[in-house]
């Protein structure tokens, strides 16, 4: 049985993050993030989130990026559902490694059904370094539809951040 995982990295956008009239802070955050996501593995463990699953197009591209761009993926794997908190996790640690302000994963799973998954940076959270560059968010909130504690709470359980809604915050 297949499963489908589909979704979009809002890319921060230098409006929102840094000094706007400076066109070349959104180019930085471009090829910032298309460096992290080249660095990929072509081939990855299981559950996979590999390089080739993404794509994004061209920075300041006319009537794709509004301020931002998406950098989307799609993945049709077997039966990733039972993994989905070890794929949560990979997705993660690549968050951790962008400039982004928010993304969204649906799954359409074998044997769960669908679902969603959201991150949100919080607005605090971007900031920049001495010389003026854009720190990694710190701080979000993730919100998803299910509702299993063995196959999504688990990991949030562990780490001592569930609420009693299944949603929870991330700061290191």
């Amino acid at each position: 049985m297949k499963s489908v995982l589909y979704g979009y990295i809002e890319e921060a956008s230098a409006d929102v993050v840094c000094d706007a009239s400076d066109r070349s802070n959104q180019n930085l955050i471009a090829v910032h993030n298309q460096a992290i996501i080249s660095t990929l593995p072509e081939i990855d463990e299981w559950p996979p989130l590999p390089r080739s699953i993404f794509s994004m197009p061209p920075p300041n591209a006319p009537m794709v990026c509004y301020r931002n761009r998406p950098i989307h993926f799609a993945a049709i794997l077997k039966e990733v559902d039972w993994e989905m908190a070890a794929w949560l996790d990979k997705f993660e640690a690549l968050l951790h490694k962008l400039h982004w302000e928010s993304a969204l994963v649906h799954l359409s799973g074998a044997y769960i059904g669908p679902h969603a998954f959201e991150w949100r940076v919080a607005s605090e959270s971007f900031t920049q370094d001495d010389q003026g560059r854009l720190d990694q968010p710190k701080i979000w909130r993730f919100n998803t539809t299910l509702k299993d504690v063995d196959l999504i709470g688990q990991r949030a359980v562990d780490a001592g951040l569930l609420d009693s809604s299944l949603n929870y915050s991330h700061e290191p």
